[in-house]
């Protein structure tokens, strides 16, 4: 019913406000059109005048305003912005900030009021083909309607109810990119929403838009790491832990069977191989438990952090370890590089323990052709690389830590030789300070 009276009703109005004010729907047309950079602010968005010092000052604000909502990631923060930023321009009493999921098939509603100070209400959930915002979405122009009465068809009544969870005296829905969802604005009086008001919240949805599809891409990488965390847990668990776990239990069912025949020598034999293995596997949980829980300190060059780590691990496992600076300067990196670093140093040195017989490791800063340089270094058996698997977990992903801040690690064994993990790091990634 209302797809066919309501939204009758609102094409017959549309074409009225065109027909009444065809030069203003003409300037709205372009400008609520986004393309998909905001900062392509023009004349259609701020009309040019005589005064070039008010015009700068349009165009500065109008870009201040989309630097503070492009700003966030996090959604609620990004609505929060956009909202503010409105009620500079518009007037309303409530917003409505309909997101279509990334399934296609949910409509996210939030509900925001324009207290003192604005806030960010209840979350509601749609089907996403049925209602008013729907249709203005498909409609990809504004819609206004004002003296909301019962002059209106029930049907529309009823579906603006629905939308704007209230009564309201006037309103206006704007689509803001055909597959992210509408903005609804209400108020409680009859104030006249005009496409000619409307026209300064063009570059403010635009980027409002794309404001949503980074907090989602955002979502998106935060949901990639903790599944790729949890690989790779999981496959540390299924190396050690689990394969432990089998090696015990067929030990102590062995262990049954010696003592059935009363071979005590060989039951306490195998009960101190058991010991062992598990020792061991203690400690690779434990060392497992303490890299996930490391937080990275704030204000910490890379080189205090490491040597704090390094420090850590000698007195663990009571193998010599030692710090080599030969830098001039002092090198800070942003809290992601740093974390990606300190997990390849983590990994490196766990290998030194778990695989290379050393009697000491030492870790290396220098600067070489652009890039800063951290060698993990030991005096191990070595191995021979053709042996190690291509899908080898440790040394996979260790290079994909340094792919994703644009580095690179270099891994270099021969036997009886030692180890020597080489982390390349783009001094576009790097702060430098003087000593």
């Amino acid at each position: 019913m209302f797809k066919n009276r309501g939204i009758t009703w609102l094409n017959k109005q549309r074409k009225k406000q065109i027909k009444q004010n065809p030069s203003d729907y003409a300037v709205q047309k372009e400008s609520l059109n986004f393309s998909d950079s905001p900062t392509e602010v023009n004349s259609n968005i701020v009309k040019s005048t005589d005064n070039d010092d008010s015009y700068k000052a349009s165009l500065d604000n109008q870009l201040n305003a989309v630097f503070k909502i492009g700003s966030n990631l996090d959604l609620e923060k990004v609505l929060y912005a956009f909202a503010l930023e409105v009620s500079n321009r518009v007037p309303f009493d409530n917003m409505w900030a309909c997101i279509i999921g990334e399934s296609q098939e949910k409509l996210l509603q939030y509900h925001i009021f324009n207290d003192e100070p604005i806030r960010i209400g209840s979350v509601q959930m749609f089907p996403v083909n049925i209602g008013v915002a729907q249709w203005v979405i498909n409609l990809k122009q504004p819609v206004t309607i004002n003296k909301v009465n019962e002059d209106l068809p029930k049907e529309l009544q009823q579906a603006l109810r629905l939308f704007f969870s209230s009564e309201i005296g006037s309103c206006a829905i704007l689509p803001f990119k055909e597959t992210i969802g509408a903005i609804g604005l209400s108020s409680n009086s009859n104030y006249g929403y005009t496409d000619k008001n409307l026209l300064a919240l063009g570059p403010l949805i635009g980027q409002l838009a794309i404001s949503v599809e980074n907090s989602r891409l955002y979502l998106r990488a935060q949901e990639n790491a903790i599944v790729e965390e949890r690989q790779r847990i999981a496959r540390e668990i299924h190396d050690s832990t689990a394969q432990v776990l089998g090696y015990l239990r067929a030990k102590s069912e062995l262990i049954e069977r010696f003592l059935e025949r009363n071979d005590c020598e060989k039951s306490i034999q195998t009960a101190q191989e058991m010991q062992e293995v598990a020792n061991k596997a203690y400690n690779d949980v434990r060392e497992a438990i303490i890299g996930l829980s490391d937080k990275i300190p704030q204000n910490k060059s890379v080189i205090e952090v490491t040597k704090n780590y390094i420090m850590e691990f000698a007195g663990r496992w009571r193998i010599k370890a030692r710090l080599v600076n030969e830098l001039n300067e002092i090198p800070f990196l942003s809290r992601k590089v740093q974390l990606e670093v300190q997990r390849i140093v983590q990994e490196a040195l766990a290998n030194v323990r778990k695989h290379s017989r050393a009697r000491q490791a030492w870790v290396k800063f220098i600067l070489k052709d652009g890039n800063l340089v951290m060698e993990i270094e030991d005096d191990g058996q070595g191995c021979d690389l053709d042996d190690v698997p291509e899908d080898s977990f440790g040394f996979n992903a260790m290079k994909d830590r340094a792919k994703s801040f644009g580095g690179e690690v270099i891994i270099q064994s021969k036997q009886g030789l030692g180890t020597r993990v080489i982390i390349l790091i783009p001094i576009e990634a790097v702060k430098m300070q003087k000593v």
